[in-house]
C-alpha cells in the first residue's frame, strides 16, 4: 500500500499537480516530514527532486 501511494506522489510531483505538502497530503500523509522520509527511502531522492519546476 506505502509503494502505490508513493508511486501516486511521484507522478502528482512530476505532472507539477501542486506543492509537495498538498500531494503528501492527498496520498495520506499527516506529516510532510514522514512523506520525505517515505520517498528518500523508496526513491533515494527528496521529493522535490522530482517536482516539475
Amino acid at each position: 500500500m506505502r509503494a502505490w501511494r508513493l508511486t501516486i506522489a511521484r507522478a502528482a510531483l512530476a505532472r507539477g499537480d501542486e506543492t509537495v505538502a498538498g500531494i503528501a497530503s492527498k496520498v495520506g500523509y499527516t506529516s510532510q516530514s514522514a512523506f520525505g522520509h517515505a520517498f528518500r527511502r523508496a526513491f533515494g531522492s527528496p521529493p522535490k527532486a522530482d517536482a516539475r519546476s
